[in-house]
């Protein structure tokens, strides 16, 4: 049996986790990625959109309820912002998927990254918010930065893909 290659690249190009994209069923995802580490639901009350997780290790699937007619949950987000850990890459998925980390690595700068994203000509605006420098592409996928107290450095710890989206 082959393995099934995913390239974090395409998160940030494509749109997409392997052949996981926005606005498929919670099933559609387990089916390709296998049984979730860990499944729950927001916890607030107060929260519109009844958020639904799937885990995979530090891997997360966020479904929302009622974003359509339809009244099922749809992947509306995925991220690992746990970078700034050694072991958070890998993640806890069927045996025969495997993960390609393009550029991340753990420990990798924001001067570094940079260079690798120039290198590919990939286009992206550069900003701050609080503590965290973001890299956000055309897609409103993100790559996050936070200093690093022991290097003096920005330190990726993470990437995100929260796009608004609304399914018909």
């Amino acid at each position: 049996m082959s393995k099934t290659i995913i390239n974090l690249r395409d998160i940030f190009t494509k749109s997409m986790f392997g052949e996981i994209r926005l606005g498929q069923t919670i099933d559609e995802v387990i089916a390709f990625l296998g049984k979730p580490v860990g499944e729950y639901d927001s916890d607030n009350p107060n929260d519109d959109y009844n958020v639904h997780f799937l885990t995979y290790d530090s891997y997360e699937f966020w479904f929302i309820n009622y974003f359509d007619s339809s009244k099922v949950y749809k992947l509306s987000a995925f991220q690992n912002d746990s970078y700034n850990y050694k072991n958070t890459f890998e993640g806890a998925f069927k045996v025969d998927i495997s993960i390609d980390f393009w550029l991340f690595r753990y420990g990798i700068t924001l001067k570094e990254a940079e260079v690798i994203l120039k290198s590919e000509q990939l286009q992206y605006t550069k900003y701050k918010k609080v503590e965290t420098t973001f890299l956000e592409f055309e897609n409103k996928s993100k790559i996050l930065f936070e200093d690093d107290k022991n290097s003096n450095s920005l330190i990726c710890v993470g990437w995100m893909f929260h796009p608004e989206v609304h399914f018909e």
